[in-house]
């Protein structure tokens, strides 16, 4: 099986630094980039030979948050290609619906990474 490659989109360098742990430690043969926020994921989703398996992202961010990230990865010719989690500290009910509105999030998850998260995120990797 290749290397399987995940882009965090998340301006919390903790929270990228305790993902990138957990994800390594459930025994994954993953390659893990982050960037800082929707715009960068864009560029890099753009300058990219092979798309990612999966993206977490977070809602809240400077620049270019989760939801415009959304309306501009729909537009380009990757979309659909990466499973898409939300991975975010919201816990309105809103924010749930509107991520689930766009045909590509496959779910939606509350910070921090837990166990039966990363476990759905394992399993879908293996798919």
């Amino acid at each position: 099986m290749a290397k399987i490659e995940i882009l965090i989109v998340d301006d919390s360098p903790a929270f990228n630094h305790l993902t990138k742990l957990a994800l390594q430690r459930s025994g994954l043969d993953c390659q893990i980039i982050d960037v800082s926020n929707g715009q960068r994921a864009i560029q890099y989703l753009a300058d990219a030979e092979k798309y990612p398996d999966m993206i977490l992202l977070d809602i809240n961010m400077p620049v270019m948050d989760g939801f415009e990230f959304l309306e501009e990865y729909a537009k380009m010719k990757c979309a659909g290609t990466s499973i898409v989690y939300m991975l975010t500290s919201s816990s309105q009910d809103i924010d749930k619906l509107r991520a689930k509105a766009f045909g590509v999030v496959k779910d939606y998850f509350e910070k921090p990474l837990g166990v039966d998260s990363l476990a759905k995120i394992i399993s879908d990797l293996g798919k």
